[in-house]
């Protein structure tokens, strides 16, 4: 998947991971300074528990970016809170986190309409040709998108309508398979009992707006 995204050191990513953060984790681990992780997740925090246990330093941490889908097209307003005469200790504290929460998710969702992101990188419940309508236009010209699914048939109608579109080129449907071996002397061969399977990838090359 990584290959496919043409995920680099400095990339711009934007990922949809319903996965507990295995997707999220992967390109962390790829992306150095300059790059940007950014991910679209269902509820108010994005379920990624598996990036909590790969031990990430913090400047690796702060690469990613989050927003939920019910903030997608959220329009922001001032911030406007305004603390009683004579406000508490409590009142304060209350008025600076809200004010801090509401700089980070401006400053988040301007990182988002800013778009050109190198790569769409999708792995989701939902069906994938409507994750794909909301995302890709924030996704630069001459740019991977790639969906993973560990079955083929929701991927077929995506398959099908980027075919027919003229905004991708280059669309390819691929099983992805890795057969492991025993290697012993004079008995390596398949191990008896490897997976029939594991996933299918949807790629295509993204064109830029005429």
């Amino acid at each position: 998947v990584l290959s496919l995204g043409n995920v680099y050191s400095t990339a711009r990513v934007l990922a949809v991971d319903d996965g507990q953060g295995l997707l999220i984790g992967a390109l962390l681990t790829r992306i150095s300074n300059g790059g940007l992780v950014f991910g679209v997740h269902t509820g108010d925090v994005g379920n990624y528990d598996i990036t909590r246990y790969m031990n990430f330093p913090t400047e690796v941490k702060d690469r990613l970016r989050t927003l939920p889908w019910t903030k997608l097209h959220h329009k922001m307003e001032p911030f406007v809170d305004v603390l009683p005469d004579s406000p508490s200790e409590q009142d304060i504290m209350g008025h600076e986190r809200r004010r801090r929460g509401h700089a980070k998710l401006t400053e988040t969702i301007d990182t988002l309409n800013e778009g050109q992101f190198d790569a769409l990188i999708i792995s989701t419940n939902f069906n994938p040709i409507s994750v794909i309508k909301k995302l890709v236009p924030y996704l630069g010209g001459s740019r991977m998108l790639v969906v993973y699914d560990q079955c083929k048939e929701p991927l077929i109608e995506a398959y099908a309508q980027l075919r027919e579109s003229t905004e991708f080129l280059n669309v390819q449907l691929t099983e992805s398979w890795l057969r492991e071996y025993q290697v012993l002397p004079n008995r390596t061969h398949p191990t008896m009992n490897t997976s029939g399977g594991g996933g299918f990838i949807l790629s295509a090359i993204h064109l830029a707006p005429q």
